[in-house]
């Protein structure tokens, strides 16, 4: 099957967790013998690494400026037209802009589309023309896939979107990445080490998770906590570490490669999660898959796959004080934390890309046998 991914970035130009799906979705569709081209925005690093899928980079604009806009348009019409009858399907990733690519091309010249709903796309969105725009772009799709069951609700209650139109599909790990990873010798450490994936943005809600930290320190002198990730907020949590002199207790990675995600897993004892808002977070399917036990707010498709006290524990959001208190659980209960780590890499294995494709192949082989009849 020919299948034209169209979205706003890729790894390893970008490290989002929508970018680093793009990248496995692509290289298991590619090993399982299909021809996917990648229309996504140009990088500063394009042409220094390599991908094993055709890529055809074509600059994505801000929304917000016509020129851009037109730039976009005109660049992926263009490079459309080279391949337009190889094309059986396309895949937006998102309800942006490489969607809206994607109605216009199926518009023109009649080629079915599916859109992928990571989370974000949605629920950020607080523009009413933009909302109007992306149920354009949903309606007219032949399939919708959400990461969540509570993203289905979100389209269906605040989109109108048909439910029979929308498919759920979770996001995955790389199974190989996590087979290395476990291979990987631990180093040593003389502190109990949490461990935090994410962006620092308001959304991910990390300085209730450094409150909640600062009542964990009296109680456990050993304990640690790693940021990994960057954002807006950094400097703000920055100031708190310092104001409540918690540097040599708080490390902060900035920005980490999907390799050095899985070495720090390696390295961690608990990995938590304080976010106001979620699609389905990669970081909390790989800590699992990992083995490790999960502290997480339940917000968004969290709670389809972590089941409270069995594989994980979880906390309503803005709680510093529960999330100190089941971070304390599970660090002074070193059974339990045993049993929910592997009561986690248990339950996550059905995620694995390898399973997940399939579902999108399934989604693809019924609407190009549909266009074909």
């Amino acid at each position: 099957m020919n299948i034209l991914i169209i979205a706003s970035g890729i790894y390893p130009y970008l490290t989002g967790g929508t970018e680093i799906g793009t990248y496995l979705i692509s290289r298991t569709l590619v090993s399982h013998g299909h021809k996917v081209f990648i229309f996504t925005q140009r990088q500063a690093s394009f042409g220094e690494k390599k991908l094993p899928v055709q890529v055809q980079p074509i600059q994505l604009g801000k929304p917000i400026r016509l020129f851009s806009i037109l730039s976009f348009l005109t660049s992926g019409f263009a490079h459309y037209y080279l391949i337009r009858r190889s094309v059986e399907v396309m895949l937006g990733r998102g309800a942006s802009a490489g969607s809206f690519l994607c109605l216009l091309l199926s518009w023109i010249y009649s080629k079915p589309y599916v859109v992928a709903c990571q989370g974000s796309d949605i629920l950020a969105v607080r523009n009413a023309f933009a909302r109007l725009l992306q149920r354009a772009i949903l309606i007219k799709a032949d399939v919708v896939v959400t990461v969540s069951k509570d993203l289905k609700k979100v389209l269906v209650c605040k989109y109108m979107i048909p439910p029979q139109k929308i498919v759920v599909v979770p996001n995955g790990y790389d199974a190989e990445m996590v087979k290395r990873s476990h291979l990987i010798q631990k180093g040593q450490r003389d502190r109990r080490q949490l461990v935090f994936i994410g962006r620092l943005e308001p959304v991910k809600d990390p300085i209730t998770l450094l409150e909640a930290f600062r009542i964990l320190v009296p109680i456990l002198p050993d304990v640690r906590l790693v940021l990994a990730g960057k954002g807006s907020l950094i400097n703000q949590l920055k100031h708190y570490v310092k104001k409540n002199t918690l540097e040599d207790r708080v490390h902060f990675t900035g920005k980490i490669s999907h390799d050095d995600v899985f070495k720090v897993l390696s390295d961690s004892d608990l990995f938590v999660l304080s976010s106001l808002s979620e699609g389905l977070p990669n970081s909390i399917i790989e800590a699992m898959a990992m083995g490790k036990p999960v502290v997480a707010t339940s917000v968004g498709g969290i709670p389809d796959v972590i089941v409270d006290g069995f594989n994980g524990l979880l906390v309503p959001p803005k709680s510093a004080d529960k999330l100190a208190h089941n971070i304390l659980y599970i660090l002074t209960h070193p059974d339990i934390a045993e049993a929910l780590g592997r009561n986690a890499m248990a339950s996550i294995k059905k995620y694995s890309w390898e399973e997940i494709i399939r579902l999108y192949e399934d989604i693809f082989q019924r609407i190009v046998m549909r266009e074909k009849e």
